[in-house]
């Protein structure tokens, strides 16, 4: 009785179309189309479990092909605190998990191919946010986190988790047929490395209009930075995530049959 009473209330604090199935994305790189994300919201007992596939195809600043086929499966508490996860990069297949200790002070990442690769440490702060390049589902769960559960000062560890191509957040793989979304990023504007967390602040935005299925609706707007880096979030008024631009990567991921209307405003920097 206790364990149905629990999910129900979970389920009650979550916004109908996060626990939708599915929530389907559109991925752009510089105002182009370059795949496809999918991701659902299951509860489970104590939290909830995030399954997320996306897929793209572009190419670097160089002209180098970038592809990526990635399935991350997180899990979460009933805050939205992230518990557990594993980046499954089906190109490679290679999965890598990241397992935050009992203490939530220091996280291990382990990654298999044809067999486990040595187990490398992170320390990690409290209020720790994944964000993976593409992955709109791991965005809704920092958009539920932040605006249901925020910090006093408002300050998250961001980590963006390296993908397979090497070992930090830069690496090209080059030997391979095809690069990660790293490559899209290195140099000067490169993001953060996936190997350390970063003190990111999250602010309010102003607010916007848009449409969905061809109805008119109100849009909140927030952001995550640290330095140069923002991450602009929009959402209804149910915290539902609608898109997401990521600035260096000059990437949008927005939902399928919604548009943002012109900004009356500009967002602050």
């Amino acid at each position: 009785m206790k364990l149905r009473t629990s999910v129900f209330l979970l389920a009650a604090l979550l916004p109908p179309a996060v626990l939708a199935q599915p929530n389907n994305f559109e991925l752009h790189v510089s105002g182009k189309p370059i795949g496809k994300a999918v991701y659902s919201f299951t509860t489970t007992k104590g939290g909830l479990k995030l399954a997320s596939r996306y897929t793209y195809h572009t190419a670097s600043h160089d002209g180098l092909r970038i592809e990526g086929d990635y399935a991350d499966e997180f899990k979460f508490d009933s805050s939205y605190q992230y518990v557990e996860g594993t980046i499954n990069d089906k190109n490679r297949q290679k999965s890598s998990s990241l397992l935050p200790n009992k203490t939530h002070t220091e996280m291990s990442v382990t990654s298999f191919a044809e067999g486990a690769e040595p187990t490398s440490f992170m320390p990690i702060p409290n209020n720790l946010i994944l964000l993976p390049n593409f992955d709109p589902g791991a965005a809704q769960a920092v958009l539920l986190l932040a605006t249901t559960h925020p910090t006093a000062d408002s300050k998250y560890g961001i980590l963006i988790p390296a993908t397979a191509s090497g070992g930090g957040g830069g690496g090209r793989g080059r030997g391979n047929a095809s690069a990660s979304a790293d490559a899209l990023t290195e140099g000067p504007e490169a993001l953060p490395r996936g190997d350390r967390t970063y003190e990111a602040i999250w602010l309010k935005g102003t607010p916007f209009t848009g449409t969905l299925d061809g109805k008119a609706i109100n849009v909140n707007s927030y952001m995550l930075a640290f330095g140069k880096f923002r991450w602009i979030f929009f959402a209804d008024e149910a915290n539902n995530l609608l898109q997401l631009n990521v600035s260096l990567l000059h990437a949008s991921y927005i939902r399928a049959n919604f548009a943002l209307d012109p900004p009356k405003t500009a967002m602050p920097r």
